[in-house]
């Protein structure tokens, strides 16, 4: 149709040029506001959706009365196992080793007094003959002193002349008694030496032990020097452990009050709690460790090789082993213990307001324990949030976990809530 009319516009010349310029433009611009008007014309007359109430979405949290309780400390250290009485054992005489125990090799056990090694004695024997023999001509010597001692007393009293102190002391022997009852008494003290190097070719144990290494063997000739084993005692083992300076305060040692004794420790011998020896504090040491600059605190156990019969039954603490301990501290009146999980960042704890909002509070913590702490700073009966809360704003709104299940329905978040709840026809119930 456009066409013919350009070509009608063709034939009746330049006049109708106009007109078919603005029919080609015309149109399309008069469908356009056609077209805005109607929309204008549907927006203005639709429907209008009315906003519903918006619901504010709280967090459903557990929580646990704060509660006042008195509580023991307890300190966790690590340290090494090591003898109370460890010597090595050395002759006081020399000779040859002629007789050996078959405790003294690595392992053995021995009771104090029993006969662990002897030397040769022969030479010792005759050399107390040699010695009492002396003492007897000695003893004869004094005898006889004591003969001549009354014939010059008498001698003194027939010639009845005066004499000075010193004359009269000379007159009477005395020097020469005293020089007889010295060479007495000397001579006693050689018998007396010889009769004790005599013994000491028997060589026993000073104390219950165990033999650590052995030095010599039979046929040995062994010197005031010679190592003839080395052992420790086996009745108590001390634990040497590694204490944080700022936890001493929490370890009884002996001797703070007229009657108190070290704190309890527990010394774990195997790879569960419920395998571990009973000990003691009883000192600590004045300088720290070089390598942590921690305390060094000893321990007392009894019986640590379980060589009692009532300890049969119980886990053995061997020399030069690493240790794990928990020592019983002090205990702390009126205070909160919580489990570290219920003790947030930066020593806070979340609190449920009694307006149903998230309030964070900073307490102050006595003890710092390995599973637990215990804390100043809250009031009896606050409730403490136990729920983990994904991210905690401070003043937000919570639910109590059986408020929420009380209630009828609703839109409600928390641990573990994915989303809503549905309705009938798919909608939220409000």
């Amino acid at each position: 149709m456009m066409k013919q009319v350009e070509q009608e516009a063709v034939r009746n010349g330049a006049g109708s040029s106009l007109l078919v310029l603005g029919f080609r433009y015309g149109v399309p611009f008069i469908i356009l506001a056609l077209g805005v008007m109607v929309m204008l014309h549907l927006m203005n007359t639709s429907p209008k959706a009315k906003p519903g109430n918006k619901r504010q979405q709280q967090t459903i949290v557990q929580v646990e009365p704060v509660s006042f309780t008195r509580h023991a400390t307890a300190v966790t250290a690590l340290g090494n196992v090591m003898a109370s009485k460890q010597i090595d054992l050395k002759p006081q005489i020399s000779g040859e080793v002629i007789g050996l125990s078959p405790s003294l090799v690595a392992g053995g056990f021995f009771k104090k007094a029993d006969r662990l090694l002897e030397i040769d004695d022969t030479d010792y024997r005759i050399e107390l003959l040699e010695l009492e023999t002396d003492l007897s001509t000695a003893q004869s010597a004094l005898e006889i002193e004591m003969g001549s001692q009354r014939i010059a007393q008498k001698e003194y009293e027939l010639l009845g002349e005066e004499a000075s102190d010193a004359e009269k002391r000379l007159m009477l022997r005395n020097p020469q008694l005293l020089q007889q009852q010295a060479a007495v008494k000397a001579a006693e003290a050689r018998v007396e030496k010889g009769r004790l190097n005599l013994e000491r070719t028997k060589i026993t144990a000073p104390f219950n032990g165990v033999t650590i290494e052995q030095g010599v063997n039979i046929g040995a000739q062994v010197s005031t020097t010679s190592t003839l084993a080395s052992i420790a005692g086996t009745d108590i083992f001390w634990v040497e452990l590694a204490v944080p300076v700022e936890k001493l305060q929490w370890i009884k040692l002996p001797g703070e009050t007229p009657d108190e004794t070290g704190s309890k420790v527990k010394i774990f011998t195997g790879s569960t709690s419920k395998q571990y020896r009973m000990g003691r504090v009883i000192r600590m040491a004045a300088d720290l460790e070089d390598k942590g600059r921690m305390a060094k605190v000893y321990v007392e156990v009894k019986d640590p090789l379980c060589l009692v019969a009532e300890n049969s039954d119980k886990g053995r603490l061997f020399l030069g082993s690493y240790v794990k301990a928990e020592i019983e501290g002090k205990d702390i009146d009126k205070i909160v213990y919580l489990s570290r999980s219920k003790l947030r960042d930066n020593d806070t704890v979340w609190l449920y307001g009694e307006d149903g909002t998230l309030i964070k509070k900073h307490v102050e913590v006595a003890f710092r324990g390995n599973e637990f702490v215990l804390v100043h700073g809250l009031q009896e009966g606050d409730k403490l949030i136990v729920s983990n809360i994904a991210a905690p704003v401070e003043g937000m709104l919570l639910t109590l976990e059986g408020d929420a299940r009380a209630a009828a329905g609703g839109k409600e978040t928390g641990p573990g809530a994915g989303g809503s709840k549905q309705g009938k026809g798919g909608k939220n119930n409000g």
